[in-house]
């Protein structure tokens, strides 16, 4: 469904679903897959954008008058932030669209916390590319993640249970269930962060890559120095911010991050070489 103009009553539920009928069938889908009750989906969507499909924080203001920057990249019905998005697209393998109702008609979304984001991409003068760069969470960010967390499980523990009584409604019933408690141990790690200031960092971060060679289950384990060596003159590198690489050892890069805000990117392979496999991996300094 597209994205379309807010409901007249957005206080009523069955006053939306009077004028937005398709809406009712996602989120009936919505509360068959994953055991919501559609009563706490549009509560969500209320709390979060009042079912504004283009709803963004409003700017800071310079000087009480300028208009500036938002505060964060919030937008539509859910307010999920750019990051956040594109983890859930990544870890459930759909490329969609936040702007539309039947794609945040789930639970709401209460991610791990990403230390850094990757990327790989094939150049157009045919050579590869990887990226690395640090995720800065606020903590007014995690402070927030924390009651909305906590305020849907509350409304979770004030359904009837007793309501759920045919074996499809148990099997509705164990989803939410699973889901608050996936929740909790989600808000004891935004707690645990906080405690740690909000930062990941310092970390030391081992790259590898290797070719990936069809037919091969390891590329990683099968790489010669015959193939290529990161200290080769070929290999260009790209550093922002806290970052600097600490060793260049044939397939292996070892970066040292002192703080959340950096940016690498290594540049290189021969060209036509398009598979590449990359691994990453980090610890804590």
């Amino acid at each position: 469904m597209s994205c379309s103009s807010i409901p007249k009553n957005t206080k009523n539920s069955c006053a939306i679903f009077d004028e937005r009928y398709l809406w009712y069938k996602h989120a009936k889908a919505s509360y068959e897959k994953w055991g919501a009750p559609i009563h706490l989906q549009l509560a969500f969507i209320k709390k979060e954008s009042d079912f504004n499909w283009m709803a963004k924080p409003p700017r800071v203001k310079l000087f009480k008058v300028i208009p500036f920057k938002r505060p964060s990249s919030s937008f539509g019905y859910s307010q999920a932030v750019v990051g956040t998005w594109e983890q859930y697209k990544d870890e459930t393998n759909n490329k969609i669209s936040k702007e539309k109702v039947t794609h945040i008609i789930v639970p709401p979304i209460f991610p791990g916390l990403k230390k850094y984001t990757v990327s790989e991409k094939n150049e157009k003068d045919g050579t590869v590319s990887y990226e690395i760069k640090g995720i800065e969470y606020t903590e007014k960010e995690i402070k927030t993640k924390i009651i909305s967390a906590e305020k849907y499980i509350n409304d979770c523990q004030q359904i009837d249970i007793t309501k759920y009584k045919s074996k499809e409604e148990s099997k509705k019933l164990l989803l939410l269930q699973k889901s608050v408690l996936s929740y909790e141990k989600r808000i004891v790690e935004y707690k645990n962060f906080l405690i740690d200031k909000c930062s990941f960092y310092p970390r030391k971060i081992i790259i590898e890559a290797a070719y990936d060679t069809e037919g091969l289950r390891n590329p990683l384990k099968r790489y010669s120095i015959r193939d290529f060596d990161f200290s080769d003159e070929e290999f260009k590198f790209e550093l922002k911010g806290s970052v600097r690489i600490s060793e260049k050892k044939e397939n292996k890069l070892t970066l040292l991050a002192s703080e959340d805000e950096f940016y690498f990117k290594i540049n290189g392979f021969k060209e036509g070489i398009e598979d590449i496999r990359w691994k990453d991996r980090n610890y804590t300094l």
